[in-house]
């Protein structure tokens, strides 16, 4: 009767790993394991890096900085598990080494 009280479920992490059987995910390895969640395209502000919504896709002006059609530039994301808490990983291009990790709020 009152399911919909229900606390809402984080879907895009692994259920059935808890934190403490984890271990630190390498940020080379492209792999989807349990340390890891999917691959996500996303646009981005090329100066700003900042995620693109859609308002900025329409108007070609980023909201973070204000620039000037530098919105259609792609990255992939993704969270991993860095030994202490999930983390975003970005990868900008094909090079191993264009990627990045931010520790931001999940």
């Amino acid at each position: 009767m009152f399911s919909f009280f229900k606390k809402k479920i984080d879907k895009s992490l692994p259920e059935a790993v808890t934190q403490e059987a984890l271990k630190a995910k390498d940020p080379m390895d492209w792999t989807l394991t349990e340390e890891s969640t999917e691959w996500q395209a996303e646009r981005y502000c090329s100066i700003c890096f900042k995620h693109i919504g859609h308002y900025e896709v329409m108007s070609n002006i980023c909201n973070g900085c204000g620039s000037y059609s530098h919105i259609y530039s792609r990255r992939a994301k993704r969270k991993i598990f860095n030994g202490l808490k999930w983390v975003w990983q970005y990868k900008y291009g094909n090079s191993e080494s264009e990627y990045s990790i931010e520790d931001k709020e999940l």
